[in-house]
């Protein structure tokens, strides 16, 4: 009997441990697949929503908001990252203005560069044909074998060609101030 007793408590005590090792088994699963929820819950779907929205936002998309519905730690993130991406709307908005200014700002500098271009291309031609005209002028007033002579309406002699200076015996240019018609017609 006390055989069968030993053989009977080493029989309860394997069952023992049996139905101890399921159970611990069991709680340890438990434990585990609860773990696994909750971090699923309080970990990754709010990392997943928060990474959406970031790729959302990197790939242009500034309407988008992370609205994640939690008053913990995520919370601060998600309003972070709002804040964020409203801040970068705005930016966006007041480049977007800048540059639509500047394009119209550019548009009537050209106008005004081609205005300007055309100006400088006239007074360009016109100061050719004046210094032509000049040239000509000059030209036909020092080689002409008359004397000739320009003066001031009060008589005072402005210029004269070389013939004249001969013809009067007067020194070649310039004159002196006092040269008049007078001097010379008396």
């Amino acid at each position: 009997t006390a055989h069968a007793t030993k053989q009977e408590i080493n029989r309860i005590t394997n069952n023992s441990t049996k139905t101890v090792a399921i159970i611990s088994f069991i709680v340890a699963l438990t434990i585990s697949l609860l773990t696994f929820f909750f971090i699923q819950h309080q970990i990754r779907k709010p990392m997943r929503l928060v990474t959406d929205g970031i790729k959302s936002v990197s790939q242009g998309n500034l309407e988008t908001r992370i609205d994640l519905k939690r008053k913990d730690e995520w919370n601060n993130i998600e309003i972070a990252l709002n804040k964020m991406t409203e801040d970068l709307q705005d930016s966006y908005d007041r480049l977007r203005s800048g540059n639509e200014q500047l394009s119209t700002m550019n548009r009537a500098l050209e106008v005004r560069s081609n205005m300007l271009e055309k100006e400088i291309e006239q007074r360009l031609e016109i100061e050719n044909a004046l210094l032509e005209s000049e040239e000509r002028y000059r030209r036909f007033f020092d080689d002409d074998i008359a004397a000739s002579f320009i003066s001031s309406s009060t008589g005072k002699i402005l210029a004269c060609n070389p013939e004249f200076n001969k013809m009067f015996k007067l020194p070649q240019d310039p004159l002196p101030a006092e040269y008049s018609l007078k001097n010379i017609f008396p």
